[in-house]
């Protein structure tokens, strides 16, 4: 019993994430009350706030100019107070109060500061009245201010720019609003609003000959109405942007005369007078001279391009100099480097009056690197120099990398103990040879150690804990890569909201730096609430308590409470960011399960423990799992050919990841791709062994204006080993919300005379979908499943393979979207229903 009540007592201590006091934390000095002596010495531990909805705590934080491990001063705290009030008031709550009170904690001889906040009351829209109008309905200018929101200075204003625009759209384009009076009302709780409009003059523009691109398009290109001026300089530079819309449609011969006439004084006029001459797009572009590099590729360096599906062909002589520029650039990087351009000829084709551009390349030679040497005093290898550099011997000599070269070689020697070193670079040009030399010569001067690493901010976190991320130690030669990489290592800890690194030393070029390490810590306790819906699973809701420093020791320790309509769970798991101080994290947890699955009913106790490594994009994960299964419900002692029985099964998995997404929830381009390699081993039961195998490949492709393209593809596999009658629990399933759509849940594939899922041994399924922006956060789209479940790939066919389409809502949340679909069956069997609908959160894939 002693047992049971001191791992009950270690659990509470780790999810409270408090062991004591941690033996290395800063010594406070106490007053003789036995509390902290404030303004003695005291840090601030914590920020804690209170009351803040609707506002998220950073957004509040950022406001607030204190941080954990400053130096405790109560003087402070007022003008916390006043920074926090003022944020509300620019947010619209009036009669704000916020208290601060401060707490000694002994353990970690720290202070936590709290910030309560009693949120004041909005002010509604009230009478919004503008002066001056005589052109705006008193509707529409509500309409502008949204008058269903909140008051606030942050909404004023956008109001007043969002009224501004509207005249100069409406041909006002000198249109001035300004407020006048502000008289909030706190008894009615609203605030009403004086404001004058300057309107200006109207100014009417028209267009005369212009015949092939419409007035519309024409009128949203000048740019009185976009700068809100009406004066010779912006009818020049309206001017100047239809002449560049006619060329870059081909009108390159185009001429454009405006005349500004004033009708009365409240009224003018601007006619812009087109000529637009004819159309004439470019048919070829040549080269003549360039014997080292093709004319296509010479080509992809222009911005002018012959007219194709791809290219309007407009011509435009001002980008033409451009175009000869980045030609030329493009062989000074291949080595060319006495490369130059000659006057590109432009011919009139009169078979169809287009443009054919001809220019003269002269090459010249190709040079190469040739020699590379490091002189002067260093210790380092000459290979380690030569590795960092991009002009190597034998390379095209690019002029435009030297630079690189020698900030290369200086960060070399930053990160290997030698910050103060000098290095000059000196190029030589042989022209015999063809050749450009780089003579590097090197003043490594001092050496230079990490002094004294000093820690503050850790009143939780042992700093055994924070050392141990560290990549770099006292007295190790100086290197800015591991000061970056222990950086980032802190970070991945998880446990501490903010980490900072200090130098002291480096500018004043001592042999020694220190570093001081200022970190924040997170609050290691949180609680996290998820609730949900699916066609198939129906309710569920999900509670995790998260322990971000249990023991003080940085690592994280999970409770986790599932429930639903058909299941529940329960796991509690341990998580090592750093295992042993490596770059590998380690997850170990226990669970206990009860899944009332379509197919089967079934409790499960097991544990875990897995490894997991990322390299950039891509993961890797090594994971040993043990778990029993009991059916619920059947004769289980019978091993009969659906596979329903008791089981103990082993289970050994390799996989890889690689994501080059472009966001986790709303991916709009990009790969996912994963790999899976499971190996079973049934202990008790029928010892079935057996392996199975994973895969899939989801992309996502923006086509255009937020119109996407999402597919899928993953595959699946169960190999047994000898004879084998695999279990149930551990088969393969096809249908439903998030396979294939229209079928019920598990539908797809074998089913026992009961009408019941059997599950299969080889499964595939493709997912298509097109989906288009509607309006806030919605999304229409459109979509097509096709797969198949069978035991054997031979047993593939015609009538094996599903596939349905539909359409379907999408509501975008910033942790995925909700999606609401009616999917018809292409195919439906006798006694299949035409389709279904489903409702569901979360990606498809």
């Amino acid at each position: 019993m002693q047992r049971v009540w001191l791992c009950l007592a270690l659990l509470l201590i780790a999810l409270t994430g408090h062991a004591g006091p941690a033996a290395d934390a800063p010594s406070i000095p106490a007053s003789a009350e036995g509390g902290p002596a404030f303004g003695g010495g005291a840090l601030i531990e914590e920020i804690a706030l209170s009351g803040t909805f609707p506002f998220l705590d950073r957004q509040i934080r950022r406001h607030i100019a204190l941080r954990p491990g400053d130096p405790f001063d109560p003087t402070t705290l007022d003008e916390q107070i006043t920074r926090i009030k003022e944020y509300y008031e620019r947010e619209g709550y009036f009669g704000t109060t916020i208290t601060s009170s401060t707490k000694w904690r002994p353990y970690t001889q720290g202070v936590v500061v709290t910030f309560t906040i009693a949120r004041g009351h909005g002010l509604r829209w009230g009478n919004i009245q503008l002066d001056g109008n005589t052109l705006l309905p008193a509707g529409r200018i509500h309409s502008v201010f949204s008058v269903w929101d909140y008051y606030s200075p942050r909404r004023m204003k956008e109001g007043v720019r969002r009224l501004a625009r509207l005249y100069q759209r409406r041909g006002y384009p000198k249109a001035r609003v300004r407020v006048t009076q502000l008289a909030p009302n706190q008894q009615q709780r609203r605030m009403d609003v004086t404001m004058r409009v300057t309107e200006g003059p109207h100014l009417a523009v028209n267009f005369v000959g212009n015949a092939h691109l419409p007035d519309s398009m024409l009128r949203s290109t000048v740019t009185f109405f976009t700068e809100g001026r009406l004066d010779p300089f912006e009818v020049e530079q309206s001017v100047a942007a239809l002449t560049r819309r006619y060329v870059e449609r081909g009108f390159a011969d185009v001429m454009i005369r405006a005349e500004r006439a004033a009708i009365d004084p409240t009224h003018e006029r601007v006619t812009f007078h087109i000529v637009e001459g004819p159309r004439r797009t470019i048919w070829g572009i040549d080269f003549a001279g360039n014997n080292a590099r093709g004319s296509g590729t010479l080509r992809e360096q222009m911005l002018n391009q012959p007219l194709s599906i791809f290219s309007r062909g407009a011509l435009n002589r001002e980008l033409l100099r451009e175009d000869l520029a980045a030609i030329e650039d493009y062989y000074h990087r291949e080595g060319f480097l006495d490369t130059t351009l000659g006057e590109p000829q432009i011919r009139l084709r009169n078979a169809d009056r287009s443009f054919h551009i001809d220019i003269p390349v002269a090459e010249g030679p190709r040079y190469t690197i040739g020699r590379v040497t490091f002189t002067g005093n260093f210790h380092a290898a000459h290979d380690a120099l030569l590795e960092r550099l991009q002009l190597r011997p034998t390379r095209p000599a690019d002029r435009s990398r030297l630079a690189e070269d020698a900030q290369s070689v200086a960060l070399f020697f930053d990160d290997h103990g030698y910050p103060h070193a000098h290095v000059e670079q000196v190029v030589t040009l042989d022209r015999n040879t063809e050749q450009l030399h780089i003579d590097y010569h090197i003043d490594e001067r001092m050496p230079v150690h990490i002094g004294a690493i000093t820690i503050s901010g850790d009143f939780i976190t042992s700093q055994r804990a924070i050392r141990q991320a560290l990549t770099i130690k006292e007295g190790d030669l100086y290197s800015d890569r591991k000061i970056l990489e222990s950086q980032l290592n802190l970070r991945r800890l998880g446990a501490f909201r903010n980490v900072a690194f200090e130098r002291h030393g480096l500018e004043a070029q001592r042999d020694a730096v220190d570093l001081q390490i200022r970190i924040e810590e997170e609050k290691p306790f949180m609680v996290d609430v998820d609730l949900g819906y699916a066609t198939d699973t129906g309710f569920s809701g999900a509670l995790q308590f998260t322990n971000l420093n249990s023991f003080g020791w940085a690592k994280r320790t999970q409770l986790s409470l599932l429930g639903g309509n058909r299941r529940a769970r329960a796991e509690l798991a341990w998580i090592d960011p750093r295992l042993l101080g490596t770059d590998l994290l380690l997850t170990t947890s226990a669970w206990i399960d009860r899944n009332q699955d379509i197919a089967f009913d079934v409790v499960q106790a097991g544990g875990a423990v897995g490894l997991y490594r990322q390299y950039h994009r891509t993961g890797f994960v090594l994971r040993y799992k043990l778990a029993r299964n009991r059916l619920l419900g059947g004769d289980p002692t019978q091993a009969d050919l659906e596979g329903r029985r008791n089981t103990t099964i082993s289970q050994l998995t390799a996989g890889m990841t690689f994501d080059t997404r472009d966001n986790f929830a709303n991916p709009t381009r990009g790969f996912y791709c994963y790999g899976e390699a499971d190996l079973y081993n049934e202990l008790r039961g029928s010892r079935a062994d057996f392996v199975r195998l994973r895969g899939g490949l989801n992309h996502y492709l923006n086509l255009w204006h937020g119109i996407m393209l999402s597919q899928s593809g993953r595959v699946g596999g169960i190999q047994p080993i000898g004879p084998a009658n695999i279990p149930i629990t551990e088969r393969l399933f096809l249908g439903g919300d998030d396979t294939i759509r229209g079928f019920a849940e598990d539908r797809v594939g074998p089913l026992n005379a009961a009408g019941d899922p059997l599950g299969a041994n080889v499964q595939w399924v493709y997912n298509a979908e097109l989906s288009v922006p509607l309006f806030d956060n919605f999304r229409a789209a459109t979509f097509f499943d096709i797969g198949s479940l069978t035991n054997t790939f031979s047993e593939i066919n015609r009538t094996t393979v599903r596939n349905a389409v539909g359409v379907g809502l999408r509501y975008a949340t910033p942790v995925g979207p909700l999606r609401a679909e009616y999917a018809v069956k292409l195919d439906p069997q006798p006694g299949e229903s035409s389709g279904r609908f489903h409702f569901t959160f979360g990606h498809l894939f």
